[in-house]
């Protein structure tokens, strides 16, 4: 079995999504050794996202694990995900994507965002052996993202993906960031691309991941 474990924090807020997120995991054509849902109990209101990505990244530590592969709860992952990410890092220490898509399911619109040289974090994975020296920022950060792919050490690489992993914004679940749900100060944020009748988002995921924004985010 191959050694990468799955990090995915949570807060006990987005039960429906954290269920599709296992789903989708279990149903890769690479199965990983294990992944790890990061989901003790919050303080209301307080960002904490960093402990609990440190706390999977020891844990999967003492697995034994090689790799560690973030997973956010609510994003859309095609079925090769694991094995294409697992195949960059067999050449690379860092591995992201340098281009992220979000989808907003209450403003039926899309974005490609373009930011050379970083990843999004849920297109984030990594050798945990570059995270023996790695300075975790304080813990209530928001935009660990940024932090990480500025202070991480070792070989990075950037994957195109064959199929397209999707960030996806609902609005449900605690979640400071502005772009969360496709609004900003209450207007929707600029450079979204309407889908009418979520054909874009149709074409982009699967049958049943399809069929599952819709019964649910509405």
């Amino acid at each position: 079995m191959n050694k990468v474990v799955l990090i995915t924090p949570d807060r006990n807020d987005r039960p429906l999504l954290l269920d599709h997120c296992r789903w989708q995991m279990e149903r890769q054509t690479v199965k990983p050794m294990d992944h790890l849902v990061i989901n003790y109990d919050p303080k209301p209101g307080v960002v904490d996202i960093v402990p609990r990505v440190r706390m999977g990244v020891n844990l999967a530590r003492d697995l034994g694990a090689e790799f560690c592969m973030i997973i956010e709860n609510d994003d859309y992952y095609p079925d090769n995900y694991v094995e294409t990410v697992l195949k960059a890092l067999e050449r690379f220490d860092v591995v992201g994507c340098d281009r992220s898509i979000y989808y907003s399911l209450q403003q039926n619109c899309m974005r490609i965002f373009n930011h050379p040289g970083r990843s999004s974090l849920y297109l984030t994975s990594f050798r945990i052996s570059v995270m023996n020296d790695f300075q975790w920022p304080e813990d209530t950060m928001l935009y660990f993202d940024i932090h990480l792919w500025k202070e991480i050490r070792g070989r990075r690489g950037f994957i195109n993906f064959p199929e397209t992993p999707v960030g996806m914004k609902h609005g449900n679940g605690f979640s400071p960031g502005n772009y969360h749900n496709g609004i900003v100060n209450g207007k929707r944020m600029g450079g979204m691309v309407d889908d009418p009748g979520r054909k874009w988002l149709e074409k982009h995921t699967r049958k049943e991941s399809f069929e599952f924004y819709n019964q649910n985010f509405r």
